[in-house]
C-alpha cells in the first residue's frame, strides 16, 4: 500500500486520477490503527483504519461473526493488518473489498 499511496501523492495533480484507476483491483496489505467500527445490516461491520506510514484512511467491510470482539474495540486502541482488493483509492483514502483483518 505504501508504494501505491506514494505513486498517487507524488504524481502531478492531473495524473493522480489515472494512477488511482490503474490500482483498482490490486491486492494490497497495510498496517494501522482501528479508527472506527460501524455495524451494518446482515451481520457485517464497516471498519476504518488510519494506515501507517501512509497517513491514509482505509475502509472495508467484514463479517462480525469472523471477528467477534471487533465491536468492543476502542478507536486507536488496536493495531491491525488488513489485506484486500482496491475498490477505490485516492491520495488520502482507500476502499477495500474482500478484506481480511489480522490483529497485531
Amino acid at each position: 500500500m505504501t508504494k501505491a499511496c506514494r505513486a498517487i501523492k507524488e504524481a502531478p495533480l492531473a495524473q493522480q486520477d489515472n494512477i488511482a484507476k490503474a490500482l483498482i483491483g490490486l491486492t494490497v496489505t497495510c498496517l494501522g490503527l482501528i479508527a472506527s467500527v460501524t455495524p451494518l445490516q446482515g451481520g457485517k461491520a464497516k471498519v476504518g483504519i488510519m494506515s501507517r506510514p501512509e497517513d491514509m484512511d482505509v475502509y472495508f467491510e467484514v463479517d462480525i461473526a469472523k471477528y467477534p470482539g471487533l465491536a468492543t474495540i476502542k478507536a486507536e486502541a488496536a493495531h491491525v493488518q488488513v489485506t484486500g482488493r482496491v475498490a477505490s483509492i485516492s491520495a488520502f483514502s482507500a476502499q477495500l473489498l474482500s478484506a481480511e483483518l489480522v490483529f497485531l
